[in-house]
């Protein structure tokens, strides 16, 4: 398990050039970003026990220091094809403590937003509406960072529909 609350903290610079830091992941082969301030750990390989009857995008629940958190697997929340990786990120959105499945953990980044573009509205992978928005070349990839309070909001409003 890595800790990451350190990373959050923001510096002068960070505040003068628009820099978010931003906890960047893997999720079937693409990059997603996700403000830190909301991480606060990293976990490898820990077992997600199952939960009957939860929708399918709640893929069980995990011990985090003595707190059970439920572990949501974000492409199935929007339907999509899910390779589900070993690593769990947890957060804490609007007072609710969970995870989120990633393949990989490439870091903590100040990323400049102010050089972030609108998401295209045709992209098969996540809704515009829950995306903040993308950069191109990050790493010779693209970057897309998500809004991840309205993912919870979804998620939220979806459970309770179930």
């Amino acid at each position: 398990m890595k800790n990451i609350k350190k990373l959050n903290e923001k510096t002068e610079v960070s505040d003068k050039f628009n820099l978010k830091r931003t906890l960047v992941f893997d999720m079937k082969d693409e990059k997603y970003g996700i403000d830190v301030s909301y991480a606060q750990s990293v976990f490898e390989g820990i077992h997600v026990h199952p939960v009957p009857n939860t929708p399918t995008f709640i893929t069980g629940i995990i011990n985090d220091r003595g707190i059970l958190k439920p572990v949501i697997d974000i492409r199935r929340v929007f339907g999509l094809e899910s390779k589900t990786g070993n690593i769990i990120i947890t957060l804490h959105v609007e007072n609710i403590p969970f995870g989120v499945m990633a393949d990989k953990v490439d870091g903590v980044f100040e990323i400049d937003f102010s050089k972030l573009l609108p998401a295209p509205h045709s992209l098969e992978r996540i809704e515009a509406e829950y995306i903040v928005g993308i950069i191109p070349n990050f790493k010779r990839s693209v970057l897309t960072i998500l809004d991840i309070v309205k993912i919870i909001k979804t998620v939220r409003e979806k459970m309770l529909k179930f």
